[in-house]
């Protein structure tokens, strides 16, 4: 762009230092000719070649709403190109303003698709800032998540083994009431002393299950079909 504004630049500078030097410019405009204005013939050519070989190769090979006005804005060029050369027969008159509108217009189309194209692009910015932002705040959560699993799996841990204490010493001095008084028991102690024991290893399989769950993070839950059968008779008998 720097190259091209300085070459087009320079070309426009000594076009206007000749125009002011020289006395005798030949014509811009001949009324009574086929091309009234030849000096808008080759950009019209310029921008026919533009329009069917340079801006299509572009829209191809970046293919963005820029690129699909760029190759649209050849044709009110070339339009406008159409109303100077063959169309004006002096300067301001109904083809030149004709001419000069459909130049803001082809100019005003490559705008409006870069400014569009820009817009997408900040769009785009900010979702992803957006989704970073997001991303960021998962993993935190994550790992705040991690150090909560593993400090409830510490107290489970410690909970159960806290909790199986007591309940094997039930079961210890259950079993030696049991066998110390043998058959001076009447049979609703022994009932009681039977439902003492079957209430303490309920509790010791709950506190294993208890933790036996909160290591459930560790691997892959399988899940598998089961009978409630035995489940459900141990609730009858124990009511």
């Amino acid at each position: 762009m720097a190259w091209a504004a300085a070459i087009f630049g320079s070309i426009a500078a000594v076009s206007i230092l000749v125009s002011t030097a020289v006395p005798d410019l030949p014509p811009t405009m001949y009324p009574d000719a086929v091309i009234m204005r030849p000096w808008d013939v080759v950009p019209g050519i310029l921008f026919l070649l533009a329009g069917l070989l340079v801006f299509p190769r572009l829209h191809r090979r970046f293919d963005s709403t820029f690129s699909l006005a760029l190759w649209a804005s050849a044709v009110p060029n070339g339009m406008a190109q159409m109303h100077m050369a063959f169309g004006s027969e002096r300067l301001f008159d109904h083809h030149f303003h004709v001419g000069h509108f459909l130049k803001l217009v082809a100019y005003a189309v490559p705008l409006g698709g870069l400014l569009m194209d820009y817009g997408r692009a900040y769009a785009r910015a900010n979702r992803a800032e957006e989704l970073e932002q997001a991303n960021l705040a998962l993993k935190r959560s994550q790992a705040a998540l991690a150090a909560s699993n593993a400090e409830l799996e510490r107290f489970a841990y410690i909970a159960s083994h806290d909790l199986q204490e007591p309940l094997r010493k039930i079961q210890a001095f259950s079993g030696r009431l049991s066998k110390r008084l043998g058959s001076d028991l009447d049979e609703r102690s022994a009932d009681y002393m039977a439902r003492m024991e079957g209430a303490a290893a309920r509790m010791r399989q709950l506190i294993d299950d208890l933790l036996l769950l909160s290591r459930v993070n560790r691997s892959d839950i399988k899940l598998t079909q089961v009978s409630l059968d035995l489940v459900v008779a141990a609730v009858v008998v124990d009511i």
